[in-house]
Parts: C-alpha cells; sequence; structure tokens
C-alpha cells in the first residue's frame, strides 16, 4: 500500500521507504529529477 503526489505531469519518481510504504511523486521535468538522482548517486 502506499500513496501517490502528482500535481502535475505524467512522469513520477516511486520510493519505497524503510517500512515499504510506496510514495509516488509526478513531475512535469523529469530530466531534471533524473539529474538530480544522478548527482547524488541514487540512479
Amino acid at each position: 500500500m502506499g500513496w501517490g503526489y502528482i500535481h502535475s505531469g505524467d512522469t513520477g519518481l516511486q520510493l519505497i521507504l524503510n517500512d515499504n510504504t510506496k510514495v509516488l511523486i509526478g513531475t512535469h521535468r523529469a530530466d531534471e529529477m533524473e539529474a538530480v538522482l544522478h548527482s547524488l548517486k541514487l540512479l
């Protein structure tokens, strides 16, 4: 079970927390989100 936050956009990032809760965050700026994740070494 989880929840989502989609303000706009058709692309999202799903996070799975330590308690296995799933969180979905939508974005219009997927390329910028991807760049941030790469800079944090999460992708």
